[in-house]
């Protein structure tokens, strides 16, 4: 997929609060389902994942920075 169409896509569902839970019905709950192709979902999946495991470690980092303080 290209880089900016990915992006794009990405960008798109997590401004809708659409990542909260299941991948696959983030995509139908976009309309994003029918719009892209099979491996389209998979690598838009892939990458909100990533982000949400990004996001959880940044949390948990944030979390224990505030015991030490």
């Amino acid at each position: 997929m290209n880089h900016y169409k990915l992006r794009a896509v990405v960008e798109f569902v997590r401004t809708h609060g659409a990542v909260a839970g299941n991948l696959d019905e983030a995509l139908k709950c976009c309309g994003l389902d029918d719009m892209l192709t099979p491996s389209e979902q998979l690598e838009v999946k892939q990458e909100l994942a990533a982000m949400a495991e990004a996001d959880d470690v940044k949390e948990r980092l944030r979390l224990r920075l505030e015991q030490w303080i």
